[in-house]
């Protein structure tokens, strides 16, 4: 086969991928399913900087780089300005993840000039469970960084510096923390230079003037940070059981290595390198040293408070191990090729890029995308439809609160808040007060979110100290604003300022008209009768506290959980013998009410997409029936 026809091949099948990853993309958009804040961020940081407000984020207020020293937003800014579209960002970013085969192809022609044996790994990277993960994930510039480093690898391969040199340079300025990833090629270089036994100037040129280069762009990073944001580098938080700065926690590492030792050395580590490894059949073992340059974002991350766990092979954090991964696997199977018998006498050599592409496929079922990929064509239930109206009504230009399944379709605009920031009224890990420089004109409420934030919220660490405080955050924004219903479907309630009137979904009454009494036990609450709304296939229902209630309890409709006071006024604020209206979205012949504690948790679907669980359920009282 031509090169030319076999690079014509290679741009087909790119675009197969790209063009079926943009197929998920566009229903998962329309389906609200982008809910998992990044892309909103991304896509809002990307509209006010080709709006000449460079990084301005009101997401996470004021700048993004307060978050993450992505300096590639500037050069793909143009392309985004084009289309300025959340759904942009996704196809440049398929379109780089796409575009790295050309790399796999050069990288593997250049190691075995066979045709079969190139396209063997540009498909197994095209159709690599993990590469499908990260490009119907959220939008992430960390992703970018796989073409580079593919190039690196191939720069030095040929010994060519002048790829070497700007790949490298160029991975620095993706992220503040690719910085390590040019670490791990000094020390391979290093390691390459002590077997090898080159001479000195050739080591300093190829492993330090990167680093020193690279170096000097992470300070660069660092000082970006600290004038976006008062505490500057907040990720430095995930290493705080080392220490508080830089410098602290490295000293923490190198003076407590038996504490280093026992926290990397788990199940979930185990778990996650197996994983990790299993598409390629263990292929990266055989040629270890792009293994090396990986071990140090691999350090990155297994230093971390949490850990590792086999969760990481759904998120962005795998980007700067897969090209390492697939090099190592493109220069192990030509080792065993050439020098594996025993292999051979296993698996039969003409049977192994069959077992390696089913391997794959495996994989591709139970971490990858597997039938969880269908999610992005499911029907919108009632909830997404309220929501989708509620979106409809607001002008373009409005500063909105907006929940999680609505940031990335809001995100286009100057002003927009997470309502559960709001809720919180702390920013990301409490390193302050969450303060709107500007006042939403409309705010979006779903029952679905507060259910999220009750149950998920209290058990982050930071997060303890102040719950259950947050509601009074959110009702003080509503009271100031004199905010008011304008719409209200399905548990959703979109409120406008100045309009005025009850809370969405819950309210305190006093001596209301009950159509149906029913002066019921449930657990500490009494239940008292419920009222069907006029038209609406809503229903009220009425609680009391006899007694102080201390626990944020929630509450089990016909076995679907639904948030008592909608996050807005939990039971632990309930006077005693008040009566409390709240709001369910249908009206079932029969209601069986019971109440619960709860622990949520959030589970990733195989289009990128999460969704509340509640794994831990303890359930108080006995249930009620209500005819």
């Amino acid at each position: 086969m031509s090169d030319r026809k076999d690079k014509w091949l290679v741009a087909a099948s790119a675009s197969a991928f790209v063009i079926a990853i943009m197929i998920v993309a566009w229903f998962k958009y329309r389906h609200l399913g982008y809910n998992g804040f990044d892309l909103s961020i991304y896509n809002q940081t990307f509209w006010n900087t080709i709006h000449g407000r460079f990084f301005e984020n009101s997401i996470n207020p004021p700048n993004y780089l307060g978050d993450h020293a992505e300096w590639p937003i500037l050069i793909l800014a143009p392309f985004y300005a084009l289309v300025p579209h959340p759904l942009t960002l996704i196809l440049l970013q398929a379109a780089a993840i796409a575009g790295s085969a050309f790399l796999i192809r050069l990288f593997a022609k250049d190691v075995n000039p066979r045709t079969g044996f190139r396209w063997m790994f540009v498909g197994l990277w095209l159709a690599n469970p993990f590469v499908w993960n990260l490009a119907l994930d959220e939008f992430h510039i960390i992703v970018f960084a796989i073409p580079l480093i593919i190039l690196a690898a191939y720069g030095y391969r040929k010994r060519r510096y002048a790829i070497y040199l700007p790949a490298t340079l160029g991975l620095a300025l993706v992220r503040e923390d690719m910085f390590i990833v040019v670490l791990g090629f000094a020390a391979m270089i290093t390691w390459d230079w002590i077997r090898r036994r080159w001479n000195s100037r050739e080591v300093l040129s190829w492993a330090l003037v990167p680093t020193i280069l690279s170096a000097a762009i992470f300070i660069i990073d660092q000082i970006a940070a600290k004038l976006a944001s008062p505490v500057g580098y907040k990720f430095l938080i995930y290493y705080n059981w080392l220490g508080n700065g830089v410098f602290s926690i490295l000293w923490g590492a190198l003076v407590h290595p038996l504490m280093v030792i026992k926290h990397v050395l788990t199940f979930g580590t185990f778990s996650a390198a197996i994983t990790m490894l299993l598409p390629f059949m263990f292929l990266p073992l055989w040629r270890r040293r792009w293994l090396l340059v990986a071990a140090a974002p691999a350090v990155e991350f297994l230093l971390t408070r949490t850990g590792v766990d086999v969760v990481i092979v759904r998120t962005q954090y795998m980007a700067p191990f897969l090209p390492l991964f697939f090099l190592a696997a493109v220069e192990g199977y030509e080792t065993i090729r050439r020098y594996g018998q025993l292999v051979w006498r296993i698996i039969p050599r003409a049977v192994f890029p069959i077992v390696l592409s089913v391997s794959s496929v495996i994989i591709w079922f139970y971490y990858g995308p597997g039938t969880g990929i269908a999610t992005a064509f499911s029907t919108d239930n009632e909830r997404i439809k309220a929501l989708k109206d509620a979106v409809a009504i607001i002008p373009s230009d409005a500063p909105v609160m907006g929940t999680m399944d609505t940031m990335a379709v809001l995100s286009s605009r100057r002003w927009l808040f997470p309502l559960g920031c709001v809720w919180i009224g702390k920013k990301q890990f409490g390193i302050g007060d969450y303060t709107m420089p500007r006042p939403p004109e409309y705010i979006i409420v779903d029952e679905h979110d507060l259910l999220y934030l009750t149950t998920i919220v209290p058990q982050i660490n930071w997060v303890q100290s102040i719950y259950p405080s947050f509601a009074g955050n959110l009702r003080k924004v509503l009271a100031e604003g004199n905010f008011g219903v304008v719409y209200e479907s399905a548990g959703v309630a979109l409120l406008k300022r100045g309009v005025g009137g009850d809370w969405p979904l819950v309210n305190v009454r006093h001596d209301p008209k009950i159509e149906h009494p029913a002066k019921l036990s449930l657990g500490p609450l009494a239940f008292l009768g419920w009222s069907d709304k006029d038209n609406k296939p809503e229903r009220r229902l009425y609680f009391s506290a006899p007694e102080k209630v201390i626990e944020n309890l929630i509450m089990f409709v016909n076995g679907r959980p639904s948030i008592l006071g909608n996050g807005l006024y939990p039971t632990s604020e309930w006077n005693r013998k008040e009566i409390v209206e709240v709001e369910l979205d249908s009206s079932p012949p029969q209601m069986e009410l019971r109440l619960a504690e709860a622990k949520g948790w959030v589970v990733v679907n195989g289009d990128g997409s999460q969704t509340l669980t509640l794994p831990k359920i303890n359930f108080i009282g006995d249930k009620v029936t209500a005819p």
